[in-house]
């Protein structure tokens, strides 16, 4: 029996020519994905499984990129809490995000509300192309950017007083 698997397809084009010749020296959007997600795996924190990615190429160019990985019909922390608070389980699950994310010496660096999915068994990151992996870094380096990742979510809940206010007792002082 086959079983049958729901994909969700990223795709990165880079659009003109110049952007092609300055990116061709750099992985790809696609394989950062790839990369990230089995760092973030690795490090505790759920991802969508990632199945593959794949890179068009021209010569030495890279022209298109493809993420393929487990597609999630979870509500985003934007979506779900737009109306209500989190409960004291999803509280706990923030908290273990940014544990793990600070223990692990992991830059988000595109935390926000809509890149966060709350399934019925936790939190899982998305849109991880531009995470990188600060365990090599100084502790000062890492400290910085762990903190803009903080401030970056809060931001998301400006309008929102309450949940503003709940995230801000969760994430601590920066």
């Amino acid at each position: 029996m086959i079983k049958r698997y729901k994909a969700a397809i990223k795709h990165a084009n880079t659009k003109t020519i110049f952007r092609k010749l300055r990116h061709s020296l750099r992985a790809t959007k696609a394989r950062s994905c790839w990369k990230n997600a089995h760092l973030l795996l690795f490090s505790g924190i759920a991802t969508p499984a990632p199945y593959a990615f794949v890179e068009k190429r021209w010569g030495p160019f890279r022209l298109d990129s493809y993420y393929v990985c487990a597609f999630n019909d979870f509500p985003t922390a934007a979506e779900k809490y737009q109306y209500q608070l989190p409960t004291k389980q999803e509280i706990i699950w923030f908290k273990k995000l940014l544990e793990t994310l600070f223990l692990a010496q992991i830059y988000y660096r595109d935390f926000h509300a809509d890149n966060i999915l709350i399934s019925d068994d936790g939190i899982i990151a998305i849109d991880i192309n531009s995470v990188k992996d600060f365990s090599s870094k100084t502790s000062h380096q890492f400290l910085c950017q762990h903190r803009k990742d903080k401030s970056r979510f809060l931001r998301d809940w400006k309008s929102k007083p309450e949940q503003l206010q709940c995230f801000s007792e969760v994430f601590g002082k920066n």
